[in-house]
């Protein structure tokens, strides 16, 4: 069986300490959030937002139950 198509994502890290912006707390880790968990606002206020670093990454996507057949 194919492995399940990878998911548009986005990682995201603060470059001070911590920063909140479009509902969440970004730190100095990277975070990978799957991009269909912003709107296209959302996501545009992340990259123009200069105390944040976003950059697009494709993400694993989750098996559906019971998909293994």
């Amino acid at each position: 069986m194919a492995d399940p198509k990878p998911i548009p994502g986005l990682r995201v890290r603060s470059v001070p300490a911590s920063f909140w912006r479009a509902g969440r707390k970004w730190t100095k880790e990277p975070q990978e959030v799957p991009a269909s968990a912003f709107s296209k606002a959302q996501i545009a206020l992340l990259r123009a937002e200069p105390n944040l670093v976003v950059e697009d990454v494709e993400l694993a996507a989750k098996a559906e139950p019971g998909a293994e057949g």
